[in-house]
């Protein structure tokens, strides 16, 4: 069967594992929306004063506060494009939307303990997380929806921005009133861990890397997107892109989408309330009720679009054009509206409202898809592009709001605040109607090439050095963030300096163990991730997290206590627990076999000591630091054997598995390492003690001679006939 004698195929059945993917994919942005804006409304209520464990925060500090989402969102825009084109969106979302719901459960305990700052550093994570999002969804749509149903299902998939944003303002009030405002939250985090479950089960990033997909389905997709013996791999265009009018007339209107929808979002529960004085509950039915409209209004809008190209009524350009302008123009009109409705008109008010946001359905068949017109190869790309502009005025836009509102029950204020979000509609469209267009680019198939790149095999440093070098250093700043609070605790909790914590030794303990709590949860789950998708996505987005995290821990610590701190520490954790599995695998693909001794201990050199030098330290006289410091760096120098011992042998055993053996090994012995700090807290009732600092080295030193002994009993760098080939039950 070749590609002409198909091009009108079409499968049989009405439903493909397309659907399910367009229904996960939906599914995501529900759940994501639901996240991104349940601050909206329960902020509502956490500042009620009425409400027990509400917050004095006024006007500006909440706008910080809604504004902080878009702080780390703009991050991770461009970068998100170009991971998602060159691994696939799914990992990409499912880290995404996993990462929000960890967050969502954590933020009630952060704002208790951490106020106002330590909300705004939670939100920061999630939007940072988040900057994957629609990166990961074009290139997943670019890879999975046929061209003749692109409008509709892309549609289908981005209208559960709507409705999640829909649902969450429904159900938020009602859901504060029955267990307060902390619900909200809970129930965001329960739902979106369940979902990322699910997506790993069923999810893929594309028609050729799923297994669930029957073989006429695949090919109707790939002959539909020219992607018939596999799609390109092209060098993304960057000259190109910037210097595209057409692109940046993407970028402008993208940025008059956000300020309208993110002004309107993140003010309407405050203009409900303090204008027309709507109670919490009745007020997330009344916001919900425009983002249903548009939720609604989205799907005659997309079998429009589609019915009008099949017809051939208009170009591309021009249907993509006019749905466009039906988004932009539309609710300029209705916000002028808007700002002359009489005070306590709250019918009319609604009405608007919800013709505003309705009408701004428009958008989703009008640029929000020229990105995949115009270059369906860099899709992912151009989105992460557009998404970070234009997400700096989501930050703007409320805090230009705040900055107007000096009254917020004054109505001419908020005219102020309708009149600049519909002449900021206008003027973005009008620019995108001059200079917009969904004509396949030069750029999309051929990239730009330097002509005077040397052969690669001629390069004076092999490219794997490079990528060790990079993994030395990925490992030190990661064991650095591991192991900072062992000595930050130190002058922490000094009470001769200034800002010095009471934490009691076991205190303390917790403090230093709660890092493994969360590292432990993703080991073995790590494993099979790196086996999937490769280790180099999972450990940037790691260090990435620790990074932020550890910028964080100072405001943590000061406003949240200990028991913040132990949070912050316990999601450090759990986004290290990647580390050693990622490692494994690069190392794998990256080392020849004569090489992986010697670069596997560079690697991972420098973590703790061996039992002899243990034992002998616990006997150093008090006050002898000459001797105590010799010691120390004696046992650090040893156990740099272990890196060319049992480490080395996850790579002999099974090199095709090496990932999830190290995730299976780390997962169990760092229970060990969740319990060692609280023992020595046990152990230590006097931190002065000599004594008592012996027993924890004699400890010490028997773990470290007993399960050497296992190993040298037991252990084998044998390759292992498994290696080659795992267990598969026989096809019928």
């Amino acid at each position: 069967m070749t590609a002409d004698d198909t091009m009108d195929f079409k499968p049989k059945k009405l439903l493909g594992i397309r659907h399910v993917q367009v229904m996960m994919l939906f599914l995501a942005l529900v759940f994501s929306f639901a996240m991104r804006v349940n601050m909206s409304m329960a902020i509502v209520a956490m500042t009620d004063s009425n409400n027990e464990n509400s917050f004095d925060w006024d006007i500006k500090i909440q706008s910080v506060v809604l504004s902080s989402f878009f702080w780390g969102y703009v991050v991770l825009q461009i970068p998100g494009g170009e991971l998602a084109g060159r691994f696939g969106g799914m990992i990409l979302i499912t880290l995404c939307v996993g990462i929000n719901s960890v967050v969502s459960l954590v933020i009630p305990i952060g704002s208790h303990y951490g106020g106002w700052q330590l909300v705004c550093g939670c939100r920061v994570l999630q939007g940072l997380s988040q900057g994957f999002l629609f990166p990961a969804i074009h290139n997943l749509i670019g890879n999975w929806v046929p061209l003749e149903e692109k409008s509709r299902l892309g549609t289908v998939i981005y209208a559960g921005a709507q409705l999640g944003t829909a649902l969450q303002l429904m159900a938020s009030g009602f859901i504060a009133e029955a267990w307060s405002w902390e619900g909200i939250f809970y129930t965001n985090g329960v739902l979106g861990c369940i979902w990322t479950v699910a997506y790993i089960l069923l999810g893929s990033s594309s028609p050729q890397a799923s297994k669930m997909i029957s073989q006429e389905e695949r090919f109707y997709i790939q002959n539909s997107l020219g992607h018939v013996g596999g799609k390109k791999k092209l060098q993304t265009p960057w000259k190109a892109i910037w210097t595209s009018l057409p692109f940046i007339s993407l970028i402008v209107v993208h940025c008059g989408q956000n300020w309208g929808f993110w002004t309107l979002m993140t003010e309407m529960p405050s203009y409900m309330n303090k204008v027309l004085g709507v109670n919490i509950k009745a007020n997330g039915l009344m916001s919900a009720l425009p983002y249903l409209a548009m939720y609604l209004f989205s799907f005659p809008c997309g079998f429009a679009s589609d019915y009008i190209l099949k017809k051939k009524w208009l170009s591309i350009t021009a249907s993509r054009k006019l749905s466009n302008s039906l988004g932009h123009f539309g609710p300029a009109i209705a916000l002028i509206g808007l700002s002359y409705v009489p005070a306590g008109n709250v019918t009319m008010a609604v009405a608007l409202l919800t013709t505003v946001v309705g009408l701004n359905a428009g958008h989703y068949t009008g640029y929000l898809l020229v990105h995949i017109d115009m270059a369906p190869n860099f899709a992912g790309t151009l989105m992460g592009i557009t998404n970070c502009i234009a997400n700096i005025i989501s930050i703007i836009a409320p805090l230009a709001a705040g900055a107007i509102l000096n009254d917020e029950t004054d109505a001419n204020e908020w005219r102020k605040v309708f009149y600049v979000s519909s002449g900021i509609y206008i003027v973005c469209n009008l620019f995108f109607l001059l200079f917009g267009t969904s004509e396949r680019q030069k750029w999309n198939d051929v990239a730009e090439t330097d002509d005077t790149e040397t052969d690669p095999s001629q390069r004076c440093i092999p490219v794997r050095y490079i990528q060790i070098c990079m993994l030395f250093l990925g490992f030190m700043l990661a064991y650095c963030v591991r192991v900072m609070m062992s000595l930050a605790i130190v002058a922490m909790t000094d009470q001769s300096t200034d800002n010095s914590f009471d934490w009691s030794i076991q205190r303390q303990s917790v403090i230093l163990s709660s890092f493994t709590w969360g590292y432990i949860l993703l080991q073995s789950i790590a494993g099979e991730l790196a086996s999937r998708f490769g280790g180099m996505t999972l450990l940037t987005i790691a260090i990435g997290c620790n990074s932020i995290i550890s910028l964080l821990l100072p405001v943590s610590a000061k406003y949240g206590g200990w028991m913040v701190v132990c949070v912050c520490r316990g999601i450090q954790g759990l986004t290290q627990g990647v580390i050693y599995p990622s490692m494994h695998y690069l190392i794998s693909k990256w080392v020849p076999l004569e090489e992986k001794s010697r670069v596997t201990s560079f690697t991972f050199a420098g973590l703790c000591g061996p039992a002899l030098a243990l034992i002998c330290l616990s006997h150093v006289p008090a006050g002898n630091i000459t001797a105590a410091l010799l010691i120390l760096v004696t046992a650090l120098g040893l156990h740099a054997g272990f890196y060319n011992g049992c480490i080395v042998v996850h790579l002999d055993m099974a090199p095709n598995f090496a990932s999830s053996l190290i995730a299976v090994c780390n997962f169990i012995s760092n229970f060990v390492g969740l319990f060692a700090p609280l023992a020595v807290g046990f152990i230590l009732d006097d931190e002065t003690n000599p004594k008592e600092w012996r027993i924890v080295f004699y400890i010490m030193a028997m773990m470290y001679i007993c399960t050497n002994m296992f190993f040298v009993i037991f252990g084998t760098s044998k390759r292992q006939k498994w290696n080659e080939g795992s267990e598969l039950t026989p096809k019928v």
